[in-house]
């Protein structure tokens, strides 16, 4: 059976096989629910299906692996070798067949016979594990393509198969030997084909004959001449008898070795060995492959040191091994050592004693450091050194006290490298302030303060805890033969502590000295230029670049180039850096990252997302975390979710990607960006180590989704892990509490962020801002007026737009006019919220102003500018200025759904239903806010058939409506006339879309019925409500009994409002309307008295004129204006001329 076959009565298509491979690479046997996820990539299939079809597949590989089934003709051209060429395969020429059949047919043999039960070789195998080592497990079809060509995707997949089962036997020294043993590869092990492995020695050509002479004698003619040692002392890793036997137990073919005693120093062979034939691809030259080939053969010497122990060993070259297995840190091997070399005794000799500890200190072994160091005879300066090293890559504490046993000790004494050692780790414990002080005294003291060494110590420590000037310079003029690490760190000082104008001139002073700057300094100086001041950043800049030139260094150090290209883009010169980097001579990883990411900063996007797809095309490099963390921002920017999620494939099938945190707080922030929560989660989940950037990424995710809940138990389970929130944390805290818990909680988050300290350091007042901005969204600007207050000297922009925003809010404009004039500096969010301000002042002239002098400042106004604009237009029925913000919309590229929901609504207030009508259909993405606007659009011209088509389009589309847009259809119906159209929709409030009628909708069905003239249906709706009716309810009920002239309901109604005590003015007016219509003219004189007690007052009527461009404000009673005499002459005559009869 075969997969294209029917498997469980399920026929499986070539485009289900391709979906089914595609997913069996991306998933690993790590991946949780492996065969759910495989299953929905395939579709039609179920999990049963999946995992049949998978057996089938297996089973079907390993028949045709076995010779079982012929494979089809590849129709490959004649002379070709197929998968077998020389090695072992059945080539042409020298080759054997490995299905037991001799190469001495003819030609005319078929293609499939001399393919069919092909056996991978150890070349096909170690180039199976530098693919796997490039691209991990589980992406066998890039393996198959770059490194592994004679074979397929599924022959790959079906290798790693046996392969991994194998590694992961308990049984493995019983087992017969297998290519699948060899686990590591170096550069040097893939040659040309080295014949079966036999496990037998061919000394001088001899060869073991198993059975089959004439076969035996072919594959031992095939076996390559005896290559040299790789080290140049051919003796070490070489049996004296015997085959040798790897670590992982395959039997090795080595050539004998020349008859040389052992410590006997040779020459080292120059170059590859001479005998190595020619790679049949390019190797690639990674420390990684370097280092796996340098432990393999350590593992070799190990298992052949029984031989050695006869010959009398070197100590030297006993030393020398055991500092190999440090340099590549094995540690198998360096206990293996250590046991062969205590049992020969030369742990007597200080050299090979010092090897061992440096060894467990290379390898972070601390406790058998720190045990070997203690059975040591003599100690030197150089082993309390080695045990310093190891110990301040793990513990800086541990460091400190170890240092202080050594200055209780008479001998020795501490050298310079023990405090250039020492000095970092004060750093690192943060008391650089006073251990450092005190070691600097100690330093004095012994005489070493001149020492270059521990100068340089000193000056790196002042540099990096805060840069206590003073101390700083005496331990830089202390330095006798002050070298280029002294000057660069003292510049690195001065730049990392924001001391530009004191690191340039240090550097100009460096130039007059004998002591010329390297790359490290342009490293440091070129971020100083870029950080001053525009007028003089570039100038500084291109005069270092044209220093890098005269030293020929453009084309020999690429990390100078680096420094130039980031220069370029942080001065915003785009130009410059994009031709530098096309230039450069060679390009490593940081070269693409530090592009990449100035794209991204100075707004490039696609800039940056085209250079990063011609990273991962190239080849040359991988992209590495750094790359992704750039990249991902760039995606979210262009809201291209499709890319991004590519490029979390992309992370899926590199192991080093998947397991860096920092790739995983991207990835989560890139999803937070899309809404997508669950995708966020998803991967936070998978972080196996979490930090505080990871918690605030998911938690800020979660604080504008409406899950809350989720929220909540995400910030317990904070607290439950003992994380300290920072302020990054409390910031999306606030966010939440502003959005959902209301301003009690934001009084509590506030209340924690002072006990924690965490407002009292605030270089930048970013949570101060983030409070006060709570409060004023919240409403409370009492509060928000106390924060401000308390940043009279960290103001920034920031603080007061987000005063200013609660100004608006409250409705105290006042204040915020006051406080627009008192800002020194401004951006286009303080413009637009000004804009703001005048258009609920109804002050439309002064708005339009406001929004004149942004285009005036040259500011380019934004979504926000315009949405606060276009209610002026409506204000004042403004069809043209309607028409030119439509124009800006386009020329812009504004394409925010919000805005032209917005645009749709003046439109039809402006009384052009047409151009409404036409910016909905554009829309290709409605939502609910555009069928809302389109339907009030109906609503007021009273079109309430056409607001019904609108909600029948909407359902199609399957958006839910909320209580706005209900609201919206009932009063279009309302003005329409339709009565049952409005019943039956109000009706389905609670039985079609399971909502609680709100009290505007309760008011919608009293005006429809009111409309209709069903004034006693109306009053019995109102009084059978299941809620108390409110003065609007009433209202409606009493102008409608005005209207068709029913005042025994009208007093009902105007009782009820009378004692709700209505503060509208509106109300009483109707009331006393319906007593004048009655003749009641005592009741109309009382409920004037009323309303002069209240000091009620109806605002004046405000008219607004366009009269050539110039806008013309005109209050009730109002005689300022300058033309009025010629203005009241031509509403005169308009008036007469309405008054003449018109014939029809």
């Amino acid at each position: 059976m075969t997969v294209e076959e029917v498997s469980d009565g399920s026929v499986w298509s070539r485009e289900d096989d391709i979906a089914f491979e595609r997913a069996l690479a991306s998933y690993t046997d790590e991946s949780e629910e492996k065969w759910e996820k495989i299953a929905a990539d395939v579709p039609g299939k179920s999990v049963e299906q999946i995992k049949e079809h998978y057996e089938v597949l297996v089973e079907d590989v390993g028949r045709i692996e076995s010779g079982c089934v012929p494979l089809p003709d590849y129709g490959s051209p004649e002379g070709s070798s197929g998968h077998g060429g020389d090695d072992g395969g059945s080539g042409k020429k020298g080759g054997n067949s490995h299905a037991g059949e001799s190469n001495q047919g003819s030609k005319a043999k078929s293609e499939q016979e001399r393919r069919k039960g092909i056996a991978w070789t150890e070349d096909e195998h170690r180039l199976f594990l530098l693919g796997l080592d490039k691209y991990g497990k589980g992406d066998w079809r890039s393996i198959s393509r770059n490194f592994v060509v004679t074979r397929t995707p599924t022959q790959v997949a079906s290798h790693a198969q046996k392969y991994f089962i194998r590694l992961n036997s308990m049984n493995k020294d019983r087992r017969r030997s297998s290519i699948h043993d060899i686990t590591s590869v170096g550069d040097a092990d893939v040659s040309t084909p080295q014949g079966p492995i036999t496990g037998q020695n061919n000394n001088n050509g001899s060869t073991a004959v198993t059975g089959g002479g004439n076969k035996s004698a072919k594959q031992a003619a095939s076996q390559p001449p005896p290559l040299p040692s790789m080290y140049g002392t051919p003796t070490i890793g070489q049996p004296v008898t015997g085959p040798l036997v790897s670590a992982v137990g395959t039997p090795v073919n080595l050539p004998p070795p020349p008859h040389l005693a052992f410590g006997v120093h040779t020459a080292p062979v120059p170059g590859a060995p001479v005998n190595m034939g020619q790679m049949p691809y390019t190797m690639p030259r990674t420390p990684t492959a370097h280092s796996i080939f340098a432990m393999e053969v350590l593992r070799q010497f190990i298992q052949s040191f029984r031989f050695l122990s006869g010959f009398g060993v070197d100590h030297r070259v006993l030393s020398d091994v055991v500092k190999a297995c440090a340099s590549v840190s094995e540690l198998r091997s360096g206990r293996a050592l250590h046991g062969c070399v205590a049992k020969l005794g030369h742990l007597g000799c200080n050299e090979v004693s010092k090897s061992v500890l440096n060894m467990y200190a290379k390898c972070r072994r601390m406790d058998d450091c720190q045990k070997m160091f203690r059975q040591m005879n003599s100690v030197d300066p150089v082993v309390w050194n080695i045990v310093l090293t190891g110990l301040s890559h793990s513990c800086a504490h541990e460091t400190m006290r170890f240092f202080k046993g050594m200055l209780f000790e008479d001998e020795p004494r501490p050298s310079s490298v023990t405090f250039a050692i020492v000095l970092p780790v004060c750093v690192r414990l943060g008391k650089a302030a006073y251990n450092g002080k005190v070691l600097h005294s100690y330093i004095i003291k012994i005489g070493l303060e001149k020492d270059t060494l521990v100068g340089n110590a000193l000056v790196s420590m002042y540099a990096k805890s805060g840069f206590v000037l003073p101390d700083a310079y005496a331990a830089f003029d202390s330095i006798a033969d002050k070298d280029v690490v002294s000057w660069n760190a003292f510049i690195a000082g001065f730049s990392e502590n924001n001391m530009k104008v004191n690191a340039l001139r240090l550097f100009s002073t460096m130039l007059k000295e004998p002591v010329e700057p390297n790359y490290a300094t342009i490293a440091n100086i070129l971020p100083v230029c870029a950080s001053m001041d525009k007028s003089i950043a570039y100038g500084s800049g291109r005069q270092i670049h044209g220093y890098v030139v005269q030293r020929s260094w453009l084309q020999s150090h690429v990390n100078v180039c680096n420094s130039l290209v980031s220069f370029y883009l942080r001065v915003r010169r785009i130009g410059e850096a994009a031709s530098l980097f096309t230039t450069m001579g060679s390009r490593d990883l940081v070269s693409w990252n530090v592009v990449i990411a100035g794209y991204a900063s100075n707004c490039e996007w696609s800039k940056a997302l085209q250079l990063f797809r011609k990273l991962v095309h190239k080849g040359d490099v991988s992209p590495d975390s750094v790359t992704i963390v750039s990249i991902l921002p760039v995606c979210a920017q262009l809201t291209n979710l499709t890319i991004g999620k590519e490029i979390h494939s992309y992370v899926l099938r590199r192991a080093y990607l998947l397991g860096d945190t920092s790739v995983g707080n991207a990835l989560i922030s890139f999803y937070a960006r899309f809404g997508d929560t669950c995708a966020a989660y998803w991967v936070f989940s998978l972080i196996s180590k979490k930090d505080i950037i990871s918690w605030n990424a998911i938690l800020d995710a979660y604080a504008d989704s409406p899950r809350h809940s989720q929220f909540m138990n995400l910030l317990h389970h904070l607290f439950d892990e003992a994380i300290i929130p920072d302020s990054v944390t409390i910031l999306s805290i606030v966010k939440f509490c502003t959005n959902v818990l209301g301003v009690g909680k934001v009084k509590e988050v506030h209340g924690y962020s002072v006990k924690a300290g965490l407002l009292n350091d605030e270089d930048e007042p970013m949570l101060s801002n983030a409070l006060l901005d709570a409060y004023a969204k919240c409403g409370n600007v009492e509060y928000a007026q106390r924060i401000f207050q308390g940043l009279s000297k960290k103001r920034t922009l920031v603080t007061y737009n987000s005063m200013l925003s609660g100004y608006v809010n409250s409705g105290s404009q006042d204040d915020a006019q006051l406080l627009f004039r008192e800002m020194s500096t401004t951006d286009l969010t303080t413009w637009s919220l000004m804009v703001r301000i005048y258009a609920e002042s109804c002050c439309p002239s002064e708005a339009i102003d406001v929004f004149r002098e942004i285009q005036a400042r040259g500011m380019r106004p934004n979504t926000v500018t315009i949405m606060n604009l276009l209610p002026v237009c409506a204000q004042i029925a403004s069809l043209h200025l309607v028409r030119q913000c439509h124009g800006y919309i386009i020329r812009g590229g504004l394409g925010d759904i919000r805005l032209k929901g917005t645009l749709l609504d003046v439109y039809a207030k402006c009384g052009s239903l047409k151009n409404s009508y036409s910016v909905f259909q554009l829309e290709a993405h409605k939502d609910l806010v555009m069928f809302t606007s389109m339907i009030v659009g109906y609503a007021v011209h009273g079109m309430g058939k056409e607001a019904l088509l609108i909600y029948s389009r909407m359902m199609d589309l399957g958006i839910k409506p909320d209580h706005v847009f209900i609201t919206t259809l009932l009063t279009a119906c309302c003005h329409a006339g339709l009565i049952q159209d409005g019943l039956q929709i109000f009706d389905s409030i609670r039985t079609v879309y399971g909502l609680k009628p709100t009290m505007e909708q309760y008011a919608s069905v009293v005006d429809l019925l009111a409309r209709g003239g069903r004034l006693d249906d109306a009053y019995s709706f109102v009084t059978e409500m299941p809620v108390e009716p409110n003065e609007n309810i009433w209202g409606t009920l009493l102008r409608a009994c005005i209207t068709y002239n029913r005042m025994d309901l009208g007093r009902l109604a105007a009782n009820h409002l009378l004692q709700a005590e209505s503060e509208d003015i509106g109300n009483y007016v109707l009331i006393s309307n319906m007593y004048a219509a009655d003749g009641k003219w005592e009741g109309v004189k009382e409920l004037r008295k009323l309303m002069k007690k209240k000091e009620m007052k109806k605002p004046a009527g405000c008219s607004w004129l366009d009269v050539d461009g110039k806008m013309n404000v005109f209050m009730s009673g109002d005689s300022s204006h300058p033309r009025r005499n010629s203005m009241f002459d031509v509403l005169n005559a308009l008036f007469v001329q309405m008054k003449e009869p018109v014939a029809f």
